[in-house]
């Protein structure tokens, strides 16, 4: 990349005039401040869009920022087009294709199509793949309710821990959060919430997007401990995201959780309900996330189970819920 952009004279200038607003775009997107990022791509001038289109290295990342902004912002089918039309046009340059389709693979993953998302990891290298696997395993867990997802989890995570690929920076906080989760499922939740502080520290220091699945799992450790003030704590810390970014895939996964723990355990939270659960029902088959969806409606029907006192159905829905260490896509 840097080669292209300093190929030439013409190259150089027409970099150094975009740069600062692609570069404004990307800091946003990776705080997690999405509408900034958006005001910023929306009141983009045309001559600045001009300069970015004459440049072939800026016009990649102004799509690839583009499309990845319409997937923090819920609107999955879009980005997947967008990225799908990328793939396409960028066929012969293997650095983009495996920033595309590991991207296709983490759309993929927020509309619940795991084994989708986890059949595009196979051409990628194995540095990529074996971390992206781990979070696509586990809610393939969850999702389709097979042990061998998990086992999988434990097959990545044993060879990270072999290969040490962990020494990488830009990958070991994946492996923290996601061995959080395996101890949880065991039941080490000292070793549990180690691992999850340790990528917290990192995120916040860095105001990361990441941050908040952080906080979403550490909230599951706590439920899982039955520790439940504490967990709803850190799925305040979610709400609070929403209310920051917008991310509807946050605040629906923490809505759903809150509302378990108010309706199935002695503990009542109160927080600020942007929608109600039919609502969230609705916005979830919209946006076609199925995960989210099948959480939501697990909770709509423990709820009716509750109301007409089916005690066998409200205990098989308690058990998924008690089960399972869920996580933001």
């Amino acid at each position: 990349m840097i080669s292209s952009i300093l190929a030439n004279q013409e190259s150089v200038k027409l970099f150094t005039e975009s740069a600062p607003a692609l570069f404004e775009i990307e800091q946003y997107i990776n705080s997690g401040n999405y509408r900034e990022a958006r005001r910023v791509v929306d009141h983009l001038s045309s001559a600045k869009r001009s300069i970015i289109d004459k440049d072939a290295e800026s016009n990649f990342r102004i799509e690839f920022l583009e499309a990845d902004l319409m997937h923090l912002e819920n609107r999955y089918n879009e980005a997947l087009e967008s990225m799908e039309i990328m793939r396409s046009k960028y066929l012969f340059d293997n650095e983009k294709q495996i920033k595309i389709i590991e991207k296709i693979s983490h759309i993929k993953k927020h509309m619940g199509n795991f084994n989708d998302a986890i059949a595009e990891l196979r051409v990628l290298p194995d540095s990529i793949s074996v971390f992206k696997g781990l979070s696509l395993n586990l809610l393939a867990y969850c999702q389709y309710e097979k042990g061998e997802y998990l086992d999988e989890t434990n097959r990545l995570l044993h060879k990270i821990e072999r290969e040490k690929i962990a020494e990488y920076d830009e990958y070991k906080d994946s492996y923290h959060t996601y061995k959080a989760v395996t101890a949880t499922y065991e039941f080490k939740y000292d070793t549990a919430h180690s691992m999850i502080d340790i990528a917290i520290k990192k995120y916040e220091k860095n105001d990361s997007k990441f941050l908040n699945n952080c906080y979403f799992i550490k909230a599951e450790i706590y439920r899982h401990q039955k520790k439940y003030e504490m967990a709803c704590a850190y799925y305040q810390k979610c709400f609070d995201a929403y209310h920051f970014n917008g991310d509807f895939d946050i605040y629906s996964l923490a809505f759903v959780m809150v509302k378990y723990i108010n309706t199935s355990k002695k503990y009542q939270y109160k927080f600020d309900e942007m929608y109600s659960l039919d609502e969230i029902k609705e916005k979830c088959n919209i946006l076609k996330m199925e995960y989210n969806k099948k959480l939501s409606m697990y909770l709509s029907q423990l709820l009716i189970e509750r109301k007409n006192n089916k005690q066998k159905q409200i205990n098989k829905i308690s058990r998924y819920f008690d089960t399972y260490v869920f996580l933001i896509p």
